[in-house]
């Protein structure tokens, strides 16, 4: 059985973790700062240029070239060992990594995880051949890197090249990993019906070092041998450490975070040649066969035809589908050289490219590949901008040498042919099998009570199936879904289970068994959705003129930061509308302006507002200078009533803390604590807080009473002393 679901401990339990792993489990590697970045104020000088290219850089390399010797494992128990390093970069919205010379006992495994998410398990073996690793970002500005073994002796030798300092978050999943323009299409949504085979050819690139985002594709060649050659841009800056990400895509229509677990490290670069901002690249190992990957057709003629698709991963979000259905024009794309090696796409009829659509593949009606993106104008906000793609014509011969043309590659047989269909390897081990390639949910965290299933069935069978069953498990409850059809090898059916109710605060694991009726074919799977005891609130910001000057935080009561974004990538007087699940406690919304002019008014009329789930104002800002706090409770009330008085945590055994939610802590004149005799043992006047601490480690065990006054209004509550 395979789990696909989130680490609950390294998820939920994170604050926990990096306060108090014991010494012999862990160590703290702080990493430096990047050298000419203004942590608390980047400017638009210091944000990598757009220009008309299209990748998307979020990071920036921090040189570090250390070596990590680790040993002294701790046991855990049943022959589980176990080593930690917390590494921390202050300020960074992301962190992720770029090692060499990974090198442990065999069966070794590895992670890094922070509260937003869980990257591996990895094993040294799935190096890049010339030793080098690069992690995927996550979130924050501090992970750990947990390291198993089943051997006493263990020990883990690498060495951090460099570490990639986030500047940009809004990628990343926890922060809304629809971080693409509104406009873009996901590619199973009806636009992208008829491309289902292809999109299992496009790929997402994590190149530079692991600090830019663009993307790709699998092509075929004459041979049809499986050699898995990448076709991308030039100027993405591709190297031997890039990774490429396969099938990160939502499973229907809807903005629902995909699987990011697919991928492949490692490539050796053949060609590449800049008029046609072309690059090829051979991946150091074959897709895996339950990737399913598909080798994309091409054509070469250089023929300018009508209706034409792009397939593409924007700001390094999931798949996106854009469709052209006019004639495609021949251009040059700076014409600082004249020639006419790039095809120009006037305007999409559906869809849009973005920084990280660069090097995907524009294919023609006929399912072919006839180009690569570059560059252009063409946005959401500038739905009638014009997209420019390096011909695949023009490549085809390049600068005249194997490692400056696609020829020697694509065609190594010299057919001389113009047109290639694509190719799917038939690599079925069986004759009859299901595998469960995605197993998700809208949020793998939520303050809701009850969750969107989405279980995706692919055949991975030579023998076709007419029929495909899943059951889905949570508890005691369990719910059965059966479809007919056809499926060869490599299709795909998804089966959506909404509403399914989430009983438990904390982890609820759905279990999916699958099974072709009439075969052996059969797959279980488990995915675990996290319920948090809490609830949403909204914060809604209208920029001004110049949104990367705007950037928010939410802290708990302890001051560390659970929520956080920016405007960096946002339009002048765009709006975000931000769902963000906070559990029940006390907190403070920071919001800041480098511009020190807030979001009005003297550069465009903006505005930003909390609210909570009913759609009560907490609290709203427009003309606040550097910087502006509120300090607000969840749940929020408007008045004082007996839900007003917050006490964690309850029970208790060393100190409590009473909140006040929004500004009624200014209101309230008077709070006593009393024992069940009425004996008073805490009295306060007039100079509350929103957030009051007591010692009660002395108390006696037993009932509290908390009674709090505000005018002719009055509200208690009761804690326990434990």
């Amino acid at each position: 059985m395979k789990t696909l679901g989130t680490l609950f401990s390294a998820l939920c339990l994170c604050t926990a973790v990096f306060a108090q792993l014991p010494a012999s489990l862990s160590g703290t590697v702080t990493l430096p700062k990047p050298a000419v970045w203004n942590i608390a104020a980047p400017t638009s000088a210091q944000l990598p240029a757009a220009g008309t290219d299209k990748v998307y850089d979020f990071g920036i390399p921090v040189p570090l070239d250390t070596g990590l010797q680790l040993s002294g494992f701790t046991a855990l128990g049943k022959g589980v060992h176990v080593k930690q390093l917390i590494f921390e970069s202050e300020g960074a919205l992301s962190l992720n990594f770029f090692f060499s010379d990974i090198s442990a006992p065999e069966g070794t495994r590895f992670w890094l995880f922070n509260e937003y998410g869980v990257l591996g398990p990895y094993s040294p073996s799935e190096a890049a051949l010339d030793g080098s690793f690069v992690t995927l970002p996550l979130g924050g500005q501090r992970c750990t890197l947990e390291i198993q073994s089943s051997r006493a002796d263990a020990w883990f030798h690498a060495r951090l090249q460099s570490a990639i300092y986030g500047i940009r978050a809004d990628f990343l999943p926890a922060k809304g990993f629809g971080s693409s323009g509104n406009c873009n299409v996901n590619i199973n949504c009806p636009q992208g019906t008829n491309w289902q085979t292809e999109k299992r050819s496009a790929v997402m690139l994590l190149t530079s070092g692991g600090s830019r985002f663009c993307s790709g594709a699998l092509v075929n060649n004459t041979a049809e041998d499986g050699r898995p050659y990448i076709l991308t841009a030039n100027h993405c800056n591709v190297t031997t450490s890039t990774v490429f990400m396969f099938n990160y895509e939502s499973p229907d229509c809807s903005d629902i975070d995909g699987p990011q677990t697919q991928t492949v490290n490692g490539a050796v670069i053949h060609a590449r040649h800049a008029p046609s901002d072309f690059a090829l690249l051979e991946m150091n190992f074959p897709p895996p066969a339950n990737y399913f990957a598909y080798y994309s057709g091409w054509d070469r003629s250089g023929t300018a035809t009508k209706d034409h698709v792009g397939i593409h991963h924007p700001k390094g979000d999931i798949k996106k589908i854009s469709r052209d259905t006019s004639l495609i024009l021949d251009t040059c794309y700076t014409c600082a050289d004249p020639a006419q090696n790039h095809w120009k796409v006037q305007k999409w009829d559906s869809g849009t490219t973005e920084g990280g659509s660069s090097g995907s593949p524009l294919y023609d009606a006929a399912h072919r590949i006839v180009g690569q993106l570059h560059g252009g104008q063409a946005s959401c906000s500038n739905p009638n901008g014009s997209d420019f793609y390096g011909k695949f014509s023009v490549s085809w011969e390049g600068g005249g040498t194997p490692d400056t043309r696609l020829r020697d590659w694509l065609d190594p047989a010299n057919t001389g042919v113009m047109t290639l269909d694509g190719h799917q390897p038939s690599t079925a081990p069986v004759a009859y099998g299901v595998d469960i390639s995605s197993f998700t949910s809208a949020d793998s965290v939520t303050c809701a009570d009850s969750a969107n299933v989405f279980v995706l069935i692919s055949n991975i069978g030579f023998q076709q199936l007419d029929s495909v069953c899943v059951q889905l498990n949570i508890g005691d409850d369990s719910l059965l879904q059966c479809k007919g059809g056809s499926w060869d090898y490599s299709d795909q059916v998804m089966f959506s289970f909404p509403s399914q109710s989430l009983g438990l605060f904390g982890e609820n694991t759905f279990r999916a068994m699958a099974w072709s009726p009439g075969t052996t074919a059969a797959d279980t799977a488990e995915y675990t959705v996290v319920r948090v005891h809490g609830a949403e609130v909204r914060l809604v910001v209208q920029y001004d003129l110049y949104p990367q000057e705007f950037s928010w935080e939410i802290k708990d009561a302890s001051g560390n930061v659970v929520e956080s974004g920016s405007g960096l990538n946002a339009s002048a007087q765009s709006t975000d509308t931000l769902n963000i699940c906070l559990p029940y406690a006390c907190y403070t919304l920071r919001l800041s302006d480098s511009g020190e002019d807030g979001l009005c008014c003297g550069f465009g009329n903006g505005r930003a507002e909390l609210l909570d789930i009913n759609g009560i104002q907490i609290g709203a800002w427009s003309s606040f200078g550097a910087s502006q706090e509120l300090d607000f409770c969840n749940p929020y009330t408007p008045g004082l009533t007996d839900k007003d008085i917050f006490v964690f945590p309850n029970p208790a055994s060393g100190s409590i803390n009473v909140a006040l939610p929004g500004n009624l802590y200014e209101q309230a004149e008077l709070l006593l604590i009393c024992d069940m005799n009425g004996k008073v043992l805490v009295k306060k006047e007039n100079d509350l807080k929103y957030l009051n601490t007591f010692d009660v480690s002395n108390w006696a065990q037993g009932v509290y009473i908390v009674y709090m006054r505000s005018g002719k209004n009055k509200a208690r509550t009761r804690f326990v002393k434990i």
